[in-house]
């Protein structure tokens, strides 16, 4: 480093910077100083600025206000228009790598407004405990931006996939099937209780986590009828004894003795109920006749839907 090139007439109380960083102030007869030369504390060898005591650490505390330029940053790097910067936002617990992009403590902007941005971000807050990255389209709007990857503190990873991307080789076994419960109707039943819902069987109590719940039943009535009449059967599912969906069966039988029909049921119905605990179950109604069941009843099988 160049030796201080001291002014030839200085005047009592003039101020000198040298190169090295240090400010010399003119008594009249000297140059005096309490100032320490950057020496001390960096080389800087022309192209690399290395601490002169290698072993401590660099704190870069940053603002701890909004500046009026260049946003909350601590380590800006790059020479050109969009600049990489290490941040860590004053006004809550954001700690982060950006590209392209700053905060200026009310909104998120891109240093080249007609370029994209990311931001690679770790949220250390219990009410916001994740892990994400951060997108800014191009000339987006303050603020504006996608979470095209998110994981958070539960472990869980939220992120948007191509169509098609995924694969029946990429499934587990099951994969698509949360939980599953199946409850086998009553074998040897009968029922003459007329013009109510009358509950033949329920599952157990699913935990349902917020998506698609699928219920299929295969069961074997049997409908005993009298004759001279129009009679009616409606079979349904329910959900906590809540009846959701039912079908009907309509038959008249003329003459006399009236006639036992057969009643297959094979049908499905996709139910969409909010996150809880649900059961579910399978219901009759009709307005005539008895309704029994023989020795292969069937059975109702509930899917929760990953």
């Amino acid at each position: 480093m160049a030796a201080p090139d001291f002014p030839a007439s200085p005047t009592v109380g003039q101020i000198y910077t040298a190169s090295s960083g240090i400010v010399y102030k003119w008594d009249g007869a000297v140059w005096t100083t309490t100032g320490v030369a950057q020496t001390a504390y960096w080389t800087d060898t022309g192209t690399d600025l290395t601490p002169t005591a290698t072993t401590r650490r660099v704190t870069v505390p940053g603002p701890t206000a909004n500046p009026a330029t260049g946003g909350q940053t601590q380590v800006v790097v790059g020479s050109r228009t969009s600049k990489m910067r290490v941040q860590s936002l004053v006004g809550g617990k954001w700690d982060g790598l950006t590209s392209n992009g700053y905060y200026d403590g009310a909104n998120w902007f891109n240093d080249d407004a007609a370029s994209p941005s990311w931001n690679i971000v770790m949220h250390p807050d219990a009410g916001a405990d994740s892990f994400t990255l951060e997108h800014r389209a191009a000339n987006a709007g303050a603020s504006a931006f996608s979470l095209p990857l998110q994981v958070t503190g539960d472990g869980i990873t939220h992120c948007t996939l191509a169509n098609a991307s995924v694969t029946a080789p990429m499934l587990v076994n099951n994969g698509s099937i949360r939980s599953s419960t199946t409850v086998n109707l009553p074998v040897n039943y009968s029922n003459s209780t007329l013009n109510t819902w009358i509950n033949l069987a329920n599952t157990g109590t699913i935990a349902c986590s917020g998506s698609f719940v699928f219920l299929l039943c295969g069961a074997s009535l049997w409908w005993a009828i009298p004759s001279g009449s129009v009679c009616a059967l409606y079979i349904g599912f329910s959900r906590n004894s809540s009846m959701l969906q039912w079908w009907k069966v309509s038959a008249s039988i003329s003459g006399s003795g009236g006639n036992n029909l057969p009643i297959p049921i094979g049908f499905g119905h996709y139910d969409f109920p909010a996150a809880g605990s649900y059961y579910y179950g399978i219901n009759v109604y009709f307005n005539a006749g008895i309704v029994s069941t023989g020795e292969a009843a069937g059975s109702l099988s509930v899917f929760n839907m990953a």
